[in-house]
């Protein structure tokens, strides 16, 4: 009975087997492809497409309607008969109004290099969000290999623990060694059994925040398997020059724009509309003729005017020295802080390759401790069958080893990790 609920635990707390494989490189496009990045990320450089998509409208005439009412008590002047009047004159009017810039310092050009390379600085927020986004989950993912290894590692301590206490029974059975031993081993297979069940709780938990990065469902389970991923993630500092390299483009343009303001500006005006009014009588010597019919106002005042405006700055209160001053001290702190970046990018390339480099030595020395604590345990085991070593030294051999094998396992992962971060 006691071997059955064994059975039974052991498949409770284990990795489900038979799950799908999720890599690394699938969880970068589920990601890609969760409502939260499609909504949020993206958002921004919508906005900036759209603005960029309608600037070509910019460049057509505006064309407005405008209509009007007004009632005068007492004397006033009629603006249609233009006319005064003692009486209540009801009035009212409506035009098509329409407008185009035809010269503005070339600024319609500008707004749109402007528009371009605003969207193209999303497009470089966007990498760079989603960069940071893979970054998070190489990072989660990375922990989640690390986690389910040592579970698959705690498992296998328990079945070598459980084949040391059925070597003990048989020893006990033949009077080789006392009862305290097979208590004492069967107690740390209790224990090791335990730390099993609280390693899978963790496990289950890392994989929930993953579920959620990756908009997948809550109750979903995979393994993982990151040993053939050839992912790399870019440096923050990457994405922070190409910013800084639109930043620098734009403040040319502005530089353009600024000049532009004080060139003049022509803009072309057209109107076309009529008036009506009770004032103004078919017969304007009777007082009391009655109003002109509406119908025939309309064709009576209807008027068109065609004009051409010219606007020439003449001073505008020293913005053009200040805008070319502030331009001036923008591109030098940006060449500052492109240059400091350079270096960072080139400091942060060489100590990642130095971890790496290191890592790797580090795990060759590792491979082979794993090896030598191995055969010293299993050495160890058969003196304690022939009586010449007692359980302690068993239990040390053993716990030694396996300490070894979960560092070399650490330090995979870690060099995984640190090639991730590893770019040309």
């Amino acid at each position: 009975m006691q071997f059955k609920l064994l059975l039974i635990l052991v498949w409770v707390t284990s990795p489900v087997f038979g799950q799908d494989t999720l890599t690394l490189q699938e969880c970068f496009r589920r990601a890609e492809r969760s409502r939260y990045t499609a909504i949020v990320e993206r958002s921004a450089l919508s906005v900036a497409e759209t603005r960029t998509n309608f600037h070509a409208l910019s460049f057509l005439p505006d064309l407005s309607a405008s209509s009007g009412v007004g009632v005068g008590f007492g004397r006033v002047l009629d603006p249609v008969s233009n006319q005064f009047s003692n009486n209540q004159v009801n009035s009212n009017f409506l035009s098509l109004n329409s407008s185009v810039t035809l010269f503005n310092g070339l600024n319609y050009f500008n707004r749109k290099s402007k528009l371009g390379l605003t969207q193209h600085q999303m497009e470089v927020q966007l990498d760079q969000s989603l960069n940071q986004l893979y970054t998070d989950i190489a990072s989660l993912y990375i922990d989640l290999c690390i986690k389910q290894s040592q579970v698959k590692q705690q498992h296998e301590r328990v079945v070598y623990l459980e084949n040391i206490l059925a070597i003990q029974r048989a020893l006990f059975r033949a009077g080789k060694i006392s009862h305290i031993d097979t208590l004492r081993a069967q107690n740390l297979v209790l224990k090791e059994q335990s730390e099993k069940i609280r390693l899978n709780e963790s496990l289950q938990k890392m994989e929930l925040r993953l579920n959620i990065r990756i908009g997948a469902a809550l109750n979903e389970r995979h393994t993982f398997d990151i040993s053939q991923t050839n992912q790399r993630i870019q440096p923050n500092e990457s994405y922070q020059l190409e910013m800084n390299a639109i930043e620098l483009e734009l403040l040319s343009v502005e530089e353009k724009r600024t000049r532009a303001s004080i060139l003049p500006t022509v803009t072309a005006n057209a109107t076309l509309g009529t008036n009506y009014s009770t004032a103004l009588k078919e017969n304007p010597s009777d007082f009391q003729s009655p109003p002109m019919p509406y119908r025939n106002q309309l064709d009576l005042n209807l008027y068109q005017n065609v004009s051409i405006q010219v606007n020439i700055p003449l001073f505008n209160k020293g913005e053009y020295l200040k805008n070319k001053r502030i331009q001036t001290i923008k591109e030098a702190e940006l060449s500052a802080q492109t240059a400091l970046l350079e270096t960072q990018l080139e400091l942060r390339k060489q100590e990642v390759d130095l971890q790496y480099n290191s890592i790797e030595a580090q795990l060759k020395g590792l491979e082979m401790s794993v090896e030598n604590l191995k055969e010293i345990y299993e050495a160890m085991l058969e003196l304690y069958k022939a009586g010449k070593v007692v359980f302690n030294d068993v239990e040390n051999a053993f716990q030694e080893w396996q300490t070894e094998v979960l560092n070399y396992e650490y330090a995979n992962f870690e060099r995984i990790r640190i090639g991730i971060m590893r770019w040309e």
